[in-house]
């Protein structure tokens, strides 16, 4: 993580405001679902990073758009909204 290695300057760890932040701002927080987990072995190669994969996965299983400047993601037929 970013702020473990030094790289993002808070002035508390994540984990003592990223809760608060989540409910304030009126989204919600979705687990890790198996079918997503299963699905990752199902995309093709495409986009390398495992994480962005599972967001790909989580987001065709919900019929979720995703936001992102990610142009690897359009390759996917996932439905994206640019920043």
């Amino acid at each position: 993580m970013r702020y473990d290695l030094g790289k993002l300057p808070l002035t508390k760890p994540p984990h003592a405001f990223t809760d608060h932040l989540i409910e304030d701002s009126g989204l919600h927080f979705q687990k890790l679902q198996t079918k997503a987990i299963f699905m990752l072995s199902k995309l093709p190669q495409i986009h390398r990073a495992p994480f962005h994969r599972l967001l790909i996965a989580t987001a065709l299983i919900n019929a979720w758009e995703l936001a992102t400047v990610d142009k690897a993601m359009d390759a996917y037929s996932v439905q994206t909204v640019g920043l």
